[in-house]
């Protein structure tokens, strides 16, 4: 969802991602997602000045730093995800992150993957 208000100000935006649950370990990814969302809209010419995850079980909102320090890093680490990919450069992380991987089926580290 997008709200177009931001700090009562018309055309200032802020994107809510509304979860069904959340996990904390995923509370990192979360932040990545919502300032991919915010990079993106704010290179279309938007003005994106806040995000927020919502828990919905928990009706509870969390602001995620989407400042332009924070943006810039979230590039930084999409650049070198994209570059290791490209390169089949795959990290092994056994347990609870490799089983939630997108690379999972291309990783040759997936068969050393144990359960927690």
């Amino acid at each position: 969802m997008i709200l177009d208000k931001e700090d009562g100000q018309i055309q200032s935006l802020a994107i809510v991602d509304y979860k069904t649950s959340t996990d904390p370990d995923g509370e990192a990814d979360y932040g990545l997602q919502l300032a991919i969302y915010t990079d993106g809209g704010r290179r279309e010419g938007l003005d994106v000045r806040a995000a927020y995850v919502h828990d919905l079980k928990a009706a509870d909102r969390q602001p995620v730093d989407v400042s332009g320090n924070a943006v810039l890093a979230t590039e930084q680490t999409v650049e070198c995800s994209v570059h290791d990919l490209r390169n089949r450069n795959f990290r092994s992380r056994p347990g609870r992150p490799c089983r939630r991987c997108d690379a999972r089926s291309l990783c040759r580290w997936a068969s050393a993957e144990t359960t927690p």
